[in-house]
């Protein structure tokens, strides 16, 4: 596990969880690029993830879910055990249904399936983080005031391709 002190204020602080190291790397350098994310620190291992959200409280977990000594879904009811209550995105080859399905029964922000590139990253990163400033700026005095924040949590689904005539 690697980590960088805490030094800068109005940060995404972001803990990067996957057991190869140089996708490990390229995540992080991805995660970087966008701001206002910062990565604090790399796991390896669903066990170090959890030692890692504990230690640097990360606003944010980019998950892979084949780990070597856990399945990355099963991480998170851990975290929330232990009262932590920072997001997770999870960031997998995963592409199994039943999977999809118990992200999001656990609550995830979003899933990316590898392989993926920069401008597939980016935009989940920069949607999470206006989400994110909607939830920790909105003052609920009604319905609509829920409704505007939650907007922003429905993505839709990409227009099928144009039939060729």
């Amino acid at each position: 596990m690697t980590t960088r002190p805490r030094d800068r204020a109005g940060t995404i602080d972001v803990l990067v969880v996957d057991d190869d190291f140089m996708v490990a790397r390229v995540h992080r350098t991805f995660a970087e690029r966008v701001e206002p994310f910062r990565v604090v620190g790399v796991a390896h291992t669903g066990g170090q993830a959890i030692e890692a959200v504990d230690a640097l409280r990360p606003d944010l977990v980019l998950l892979d879910l084949y780990l070597p000594d856990l399945f990355g879904l099963d991480v998170i009811p851990r975290l929330r055990t232990a009262g932590h209550d920072c997001d997770v995105m999870v960031i997998s080859a995963a592409q199994e249904a039943d999977t999809v399905r118990g992200a999001v029964r656990r609550g995830v922000v979003d899933y990316l399936l590898k392989p993926f590139d920069f401008e597939d990253l980016r935009p989940r990163l920069e949607r999470y983080a206006a989400q994110r400033g909607r939830l920790l700026s909105t003052v609920v005095r009604g319905q609509a005031d829920v409704d505007r924040v939650l907007a922003g949590a429905v993505v839709p689904a990409p227009a099928p391709p144009c039939p060729r005539a």
